[in-house]
Parts: C-alpha cells; structure tokens; sequence
C-alpha cells in the first residue's frame, strides 16, 4: 500500500454534507448498509469486542429514523461496512452538526479523530515519499553491485591483476553492506505505512467504534524454542526489564511471557516504542495518549498539559489491574515518565539497553543453547545431518534471528542445506547471506550501534578489531592512547547498548568481548569509518600491551593462562612485520606452551619467533630457537620427522650466515635423529657436511665432540674402518686437550669399531683404556662395562674371571644393585667352571644381599643358583649365623619357581649331579645396556 487510502469508491457518490435533517441522515446510512451487503447481524458481530457493542433493536431504530445514532454508533456503523477512517470522520462531522453537538464528549473525539486522520494524512505521505526514495536508491545500488561482480569475475581471470581484485572485494562488500543498510530502513519504513494504514499514527489502533480493543497483544510465534526455563524462572513479572542483543528474540519473550500471564489481569495492553528506529520513536508521552485512550475508551486530547495527562494515566491504571508491555524501548529515559506513575501494575518493558534504576528483576536474554537451536533449525529441516544443523547453529552464533533467515532458506529444500553450512563458512560473505528482504542481522545491530554516541561508536570499532575480539580496559586504554576512566564508561555503554559482553578473571579484571556476528558488522564499520593507518596503530600498541603483560606472566612463573589472544596478537605482529613485538610475544608463548606440552602450537609460535630473530637481525638466536624446538619435538617419535626438518633449516640460517659452530651443532644433531628415524643415508650426508668445517672453522677441542659423533654414526652402519680413523683422531684431539671424559668416549667407541673388524687384541687394549680413563672421571659404571666388554674378548677363562673381577670392583662403587648383582652372578657362574666353588659361592651370597626388589628375575635367579651351588657341594653351606642352609635356600628355590611356574627347570636342575647352565638352566637373564653413557652433548 503506497499511501493512505482516504476513499471506498463504493461511496464516492455519497455526500454525507448533502444531508439537512436526521431523516435524510438515516437514508443516507441505510444507502451504505446496502452498498456493503451488511446485514444487522454483520454489524453487530463487528462490534461485539467495542466498549458499547450494538443490538439489532439499536440499529433498528436507527436506520428506520426513529433514533439519531450518537457519534460513537455511527462510527461503529460507518467501520463495519468498510468506510476509511478519513472518510468516517466526515461523516461523523456532518452528524454532530446535526446533532447540535450537544454531547461534548463525541465533540471531543470527533476533534481528536480529525486531527488523528490529519496527522496520519501527512506522515504516510512522508513514509510513502521515503519508501519510493529507498526504492530508487536500492535499484540503483544493486545495479552497481551487479556491475562490480561481473568487473570482479574477470579480474579474477587475470593472475596479473591481483591487487585490483583486492580492492574491487573491499569496494564490493562495502556496497553490500550499503544495501542492507537500505534494505534495513526500507523494510521499517513500510512496516510503519502498512501500521499507519491499519492504526494510529501513535502505534495502537484509533479503536473507531467497532475497530475492536486498542492496543491488542500481539499473536505469539509458533516457532518459539528454547525459552521455556526463562519463562518459567520469571514467573509473575511484577516490574521486569527484558534486554538483549540484537537478533536475540526479547519482544518474543515478552510477548509469550504476556500471553501465559493476561489471563489473571483485567486488560493486557501492547505498545511498540520503536525505540531503536531514529526519526519513527514512538515518544512517551504520544505512549500515554495511546494507553488512555485504549483504557478509558475516549481519545485524549493531544494538547493536554504534559502533567495533566499522566496524572489521569496514573489514576486510570491504579483503578484496574492491567499488564503493560512496551517494547522496544531505546533506555530507560525513553519510559521513564510511564514507569513512574504505573504504580502497582504489571509492565514488561524490552531494550537493548541494560542500565535502568527501576526494579532489580532484570533479565539479559541469551543466545539459544546450542541443542536448542539445532532444534529450531529441525523443525524446518527435520531430515538434516544434525552434525551439518548444529555446525550451522555455531556460524549463526545460536542467534534466533539468524537462525530463522537459514531455516527460511532451507524449508522444503534439504538439499540446499550443504551450500548454506559452506556458504556461511566464509567470514567475509556471512553477513550477506544472513538477509532477506524482511529481516536482515546487519541491519538489527547497524540499528543498536547507530544509537550509541560517536565516542561509544568508536570503542565498539575498536573492541571488534581487537585480537579475537576481546580485550579489557587497560589494553584498549593503551591502544587507543588514552585514559583508564573514559575508555572503561564506553567499553561499559557498549554492554549497555547490548553490542558486548563481559566476564570477570580470577584476579577482578573485566574482560569485554563482542559475539562474532556483531564483529563482523563492527569490523565494517571500521572498515568504513576508521583510517588503516589508524587501526594499525591501535593494533600494534595493542600487542605491545599484551608482549608486556604476557612478559609479566613469565616472569610471575603463572603457566596457568588463556594464550588464544597472544597468538592471533602474534599472527598479527607478523602479518605486519612488527618484528620487535613478534619476537617479545613469541619468547613469552613458547615459556608457556612448553610448560603445557603443546607441540603443535610451540612449533607454530618458534616459526615466527625465527622470522622475527632473523628480521632483527639475530641469526645465532635464530639458529639456537630451532635446535630448541627441534629437541623438544624428537623426544616424540611422532614429531621427529618435523625435528629433522627444524634441525635442517637450523642448518642452513647457519651456513647462510656462517656460524660454523652452530652449523655443527645442527649438522650433528641432524645425523643423530635421522639415525633415529633409521634414515642412515641423511644421517651420513650431514656428517660429511661437517667434515670441512672440523678442518677450516674449529679448533681441535671444539672437534671432538664431532668426530666422536661421526665415529658412532659409522659405527652404526658398520662402517668399521671409517669409524675407526674418526675415532683415533678424536681420541689424539682429547688428549692433545687434556680432555679426560671425550678420550674415554673415544677409547671406547673405538674398541667396538675393531671389535667389529675383529681386531680382539686391539679392542682389549682400548677398552682397558676407556677403563682408566672413566676411572680417573669417577663414573665407574662405564668402567665396569668396559671391564665387562674385555671379559666377552677373553679366550682364557682365567683372564675372563679376572676381568669381570674388576668389574664386580667398579660395580660395588656405584648405586646400581642390579648391575652389580648380575655381575656376581656371572663371575659366580666363571668360578664354578674352574672349580672354584667358595668364590663362587661366596659372589652368590654377595649378590643375593642386593636390594633387587624392582628386578624379580634376577633374585629368582640367584636363589636357584645357591640352591643349586649347596647341592653340587653335596654338604651344607657353612653360612653366617644370619644365611640359611643349603637345605632351607633348596626349600626357598622351590618356592620362587613355583612362583613362575617354572617347575620343568627346577626339575632339570635340581636332578642334575653338577652345575651346568648351558645345558640344564639359563641362569644369565640379565640383559641389560653393555655401552657406556654418551658423550654430552655438543656445545654451542
């Protein structure tokens, strides 16, 4: 409907100022009856919900002319047979002349009802005017965005023109978002000319005689989930304050919160503020007007003193239990003036706005829980992969509005859900696709944020461009380069306005953040409205904040924080080669995740801390950083593919830079995991690459550790004889050097390459090297390996015995029992082979006074062993008073095997007349390490 209809053609021919008497009046009535095929009963059914409803005997007497109607019966008369409300107040003007306009009282809402219809005369020619002006702009502006999509698309085919194509995108979501702007104020604006063409021009029906009850509660949703529990905990309202974000469904609640309550109230009335509306609001006083009239059935004069009239408001509701509802106010000063006189009635207001002093039962609606708005989605897509819903659910952040423009698209089309899920995938178009011609998301919030002052609009902005969004006073006060105070009263008008939320740390910080649909908007906004310059200034002081206040965290040893912004504020710093930043924050996150054991994001955050070393200016810190990722991660098997490829970049930033220690370093450490990966032919590849370092870059201390490594690595891919050569001349460099441990390392590594090129004389000698040298360093278990390594060379059992005597020795100096019992039991076992039996026995009862309780086999064995020993000396052990017997250790025997069930050996051995391991029991169950520790690893 383009404009306010003021004329039925059905009667353009009746001319109500032709009628001089009451008679003639009455004719002319009963020529509008007839014309509108009304019968009696059709105009009273019309009237039947008026104040004053008509009877047949009424109109009777009326059109048969025995009876003049007063005003009120011929406005119901003139409504029911289909009269626009202009053309009623003609009527009804013609019959007050008549009439003598005795009855002061219709005199009145005669003069009200034309100055009503006046009022609304000329704002729907407004609303009209403006509606073909919004119509025009949005043609021509979706014609531009046609143009810019079909420039996009073969800009698009052209690999040359990729900065044109950037800002062609910019150039096209700006426009974009223009239309929905445009959409937003057209859909409002013919919202309120379709509400003028049916109403007053003050938001409730006129209620013309037999236009039914004023201010009616609107019908409920149908479509309504998810608020059940809310409604049920509000119970009777009282006073209550509903707000909301935008989107989020506060006139619904209210409206179904009326519904389930009106019945214990005499009237339930409903008016719309339009308080988020610039230019349409519905003032408070206009709301007055509005509520009166609907109370007391007679419009109020719209010239009464302000006082006056809510003065009679208030005398009008404290003589009937009503329940108001106002919704969509814009803040509390918007109602204030209807709160104050409601005195005890029931009124719901909703706003987006939160702060208000007038009751303390104030509700903030939320979003939908997640199962909820996956069910809202199955009503209209009951078919759908409930994975696919609630993913959707998540994209449109739970919010009913958005949630009801998707089920919109996908009712009775299941098969389109897939493209909306992947649609709505893509950040930057999201806002687009969450529009329709009567409802669009952008448009709900661009309402809100219009709304706030500039300086409120501005910190909105800048919350939005915050790193994830989030941020609390004392970062946005230094981002923005401003003061603590006024930046913490807009941050909290941003909560008021419905546009934020915030939440409280352990430590009483506020922290704001703003759900992802309204930063999308936000974030054009800025787009729009803020310098680039200007917003990566504030970015870039805002990680600088962050780099010092995480900084802090390290230094206080809290591992226990929330690192998510840190790591967006450092994808940020270098996007835009804010190296100084990057590097501080990236120092600060890695002390922390390598605290949490999380590989993937410490390797994620070591990869810029390394462009930001090398962009700094600091290749050795960059060189040192990857070694150090690249040690945490090869303690995993399954990240050393990614340590490998770490200490290879390490590698190469060293030589680029030539810091020949550090790319030996690098280059070793390469050899070594690629040998744990069994990749043997890297592993040689990088040694080799260190060889002409160890010539032209190290001296001979520097290369020991090297060579010792290149020698180990030959020698496990028995490569002998290269082993060999790197080994002896590890060994010359360490004792040219003085250096006593790496000549040990040496000496013994060699003794196992000519142990492998069966050189055993050669090998003997340098493991009895490797021997004293570990002696003279104190680490004695090296020396007894050695001593043990000799023994497995010995052909002549005496110098056997005599070897692992000695190991038996440096075993006794150390800590390990284990060690040492098992090298008496195979001393114990030599004894035996050369009959002497007392040594023998005298190594069994030493090893069977080690503490062995974590090695349960190895005790077994020893137990079976003496047992076995007492009886090959076919007479019993002569013990100390504190040893059993032979009888009691055969007793002891038995039961250790019963234990593990090993009763066949027991058999064997105890039937067998001497000792004999190799054919009757396998005694040597130890199995342990037979080298000694490896070197330390190589310094930088």
């Amino acid at each position: 409907m383009d404009h306010l209809n003021t004329s039925n053609t059905l009667f353009d021919d009746l001319d109500p100022t032709s009628a001089r008497s009451p008679e003639t009046f009455a004719g002319m009535l009963r020529d509008v009856r007839q014309r509108a095929g009304r019968t009696y009963a059709d105009l009273c059914k019309s009237t039947k919900r008026a104040d004053r409803p008509l009877t047949q005997g009424t109109l009777s007497a009326i059109f048969s002319g025995k009876q003049l109607p007063t005003v009120g019966q011929a406005g119901q008369i003139l409504t029911g047979c289909g009269l626009a409300e202009p053309q009623v107040a003609r009527w009804i003007k013609v019959l007050a002349d008549l009439r003598g306009q005795a009855d002061r009282t219709d005199s009145a809402r005669t003069r009200a009802v034309l100055g009503a219809v006046e009022e609304a005369e000329q704002r729907a020619d407004d609303l009209a005017a403006r509606r073909a002006e919004l119509t025009t702009l949005l043609a021509v502006e979706e014609a531009k965005c046609r143009n810019l999509e079909r420039e996009l698309g073969q800009l698009r085919k052209r690999p040359d023109q990729a900065r044109g194509v950037g800002e062609l995108e910019l150039l096209l979501r700006r426009e974009r978002a223009y239309n929905d702007e445009l959409i937003g104020e057209l859909v409002t604006t013919t919202g309120d000319l379709a509400a003028l063409t049916t109403s007053s021009p003050h938001g409730c029906g006129l209620d013309l005689p037999g236009r039914g009850r004023r201010c009616p509660l609107p019908a409920v949703d149908r479509i309504f989930v998810g608020r059940d529990s809310l409604l049920d905990a509000i119970g009777a309202p009282g006073l209550l304050w509903l707000s909301g974000r935008p989107g989020v469904g506060t006139s619904q609640v209210a409206i179904h919160l009326a519904h389930r309550v009106a019945a214990t109230h005499d009237r339930a009335l409903y008016i719309n503020l339009r308080g988020m509306s610039p230019g349409h609001q519905l003032s408070a006083r206009e709301a007055a007007h509005d509520l009166l009239d609907a109370l007391t059935g007679s419009p109020w004069s719209r010239h009464v003193d302000e006082a006056a009239l809510y003065e009679r408001l208030q005398t009008v509701l404290a003589a009937a239990d009503v329940l108001l509802v106002l919704d969509n106010a814009r803040d509390a000063a918007h109602v204030a003036p209807l709160l104050r006189v409601t005195g005890t009635s029931t009124v719901v207001v909703t706003s987006r706005q939160r702060t208000q002093d007038f009751t303390n039962t104030a509700i903030h609606v939320p979003v939908l829980a997640r199962t909820e708005a996956v069910t809202l989605l199955a009503r209209f897509a009951p078919t759908a992969d409930s994975a696919v819903l609630e993913r959707i659910a998540e994209l449109c952040d739970d919010l009913p509005l958005a949630l009801r423009i998707v089920a919109s698209l996908i009712v009775g089309r299941p098969e389109l859900i897939p493209t909306v899920a992947r649609s709505l995938e893509a950040e930057q178009e999201r806002l687009n696709y969450l529009s329709s011609p009567e409802r669009t998301v952008r448009s709900a919030v661009l309402l809100s944020y219009h709304n706030l002052a500039p300086d409120v609009q501005l910190a909105a902005r800048y919350l939005a461009i915050s790193f994830a969004a989030v941020s609390d006073i004392a970062e946005m006060a230094y981002g923005r380069d401003s003061g603590e105070a006024p930046t913490a009263l807009q941050l909290h008008r941003v909560v008021d306005a419905s546009l934020a939320e915030y939440s409280v740390t352990d430590d009483d910080v506020l922290i704001f953040s703003v759900a992802p649909l309204i930063r999308l908007v936000l974030v054009e906004c800025s787009a729009r409205e803020d310098e680039p310059a200007a917003i990566a200034t504030f970015q870039a002081r805002t990680a600088r904040h962050m780099a010092n206040t995480l900084a802090a965290v390290v230094e206080r040893q809290d591992i226990v924080v929330d690192t998510t912004r840190a790591r967006t504020g450092l994808s940020a710093a270098s996007a835009h080669q804010w190296w100084d930043i990057a590097e501080d924050l990236a120092r600060s996150l890695i002390h922390l995740h390598d605290g949490l054991g999380d590989l993937r994001t410490l390797a994620e955050v070591t990869d810029i801390l390394v462009s930001a070393h090398l962009a700094n200016g600091k290749p050795d810190c960059a060189v040192d950083a990857a070694l150090e990722i690249a040690g945490t991660l090869r303690l995993s098997a399954a990240h050393r593919v990614d340590a490998l490829a770490w200490v290879q970049r390490a590698a190469k930033i060293a030589q680029v830079h030539q810091l020949p220690t550090r790319e030996v370093k690098a280059r070793m450490t390469t050899s070594q995991i690629a040998v744990q990966l069994a990749d043997t032919e890297t592993a040689l590849h990088a040694a080799r690459a260190t060889l002409p370092l160890l010539e032209s870059a190290l001296t001979e201390g520097e290369a020991i550790n090297p060579l010792i490594n290149i020698g180990k690595l030959h020698l496990f891919c028995e490569q002998f004889s290269e082993a060999e050569r790197y080994l002896r001349r590890a060994a010359e460099f360490a004792e040219r050097a003085g250096d006593v441990r790496n000549r040990a390392a040496s000496e013994f590594a060699l003794a196992q390459s000519l142990g492998g090129l069966n050189r055993a004389a050669e090998a003997k000698l340098a493991y009895k090297k490797a021997s004293i040298l570990y002696v003279a360093t104190g680490e004695s278990d090296n020396a007894a390996v050695a001593q043990e390594n000799i023994a497995d060379l010995c052909d002549d059992l005496h110098d056997e015995v005599a070897a692992r005597a000695q190991a038996v020795g440096h075993w006794r100096e150390t800590a390990d029992h284990g060690r040492l019992a098992a090298a008496l039991v195979n001393l114990s076992a030599l004894s035996c082979s050369t009959g002497r039996l007392d040594v023998a026995t005298a190594a069994l009862i030493e090893a069977d006074g080690c503490a062995l309780e974590d090695r349960y086999d190895l005790a077994h064995e020893i137990t079976v062993r003496l047992a076995a020993l007492a009886r090959l000396r076919k007479q019993p052990l002569d013990p100390p008073p504190d040893r059993p017997g032979a009888h009691e250790l055969i007793i002891r025997a038995c039961r250790s095997i019963s234990v593990s069930g090993d009763t066949e050996q027991l058999t064997t051995l105890l039937s067998h007349p001497v000792l004999n391991p190799d054919a009757s029991y396998d005694f040597w169950l130890f199995d342990g390490p037979r080298t000694p520790d490896n070197p330390t690893a190589l310094e930088g």
